[in-house]
């Protein structure tokens, strides 16, 4: 996340990609530690401008983010999407309304 935070974004993809790969081996689907390494590296391809990819990946992320036990953190991968969501309504003008219905499904 310091990478992303410094906009360092193909090192931080390049870092989540590594920790997705050990996590996944190690962790079901549904855990939230692995949610957090595919959020951020949809956060980094979003810096990317890998927009498609991005979303998808910080969507996967949304439900099992919901379930961490640190304070914040389902929070920061809801934010990130809806950053995301601001990006492409700019450059494509249009709503992702399914995006609505993935951010309601993880809070509730």
């Amino acid at each position: 996340n310091l990478l992303l935070a410094t906009g360092r974004d193909a090192e931080a993809l390049e870092t989540a990609r590594a920790a997705r790969r050990i996590l996944e081996a190690r962790l079901p689907a549904s855990h939230w530690q692995l949610a957090m390494a595919i959020n951020a590296e949809g956060a980094a391809l979003a810096g990317l401008g890998e927009y498609a990819d991005a979303r998808t990946l910080l969507v996967q992320s949304l439900g099992p983010l919901s379930g961490a036990p640190l304070p914040g953190v389902a929070d920061r991968g809801r934010a990130r999407l809806q950053q995301l969501e601001m990006k492409l309504r700019r450059t494509q003008g249009g709503t992702r309304p399914a995006t609505a219905g993935a951010l309601r499904s993880a809070r509730n």
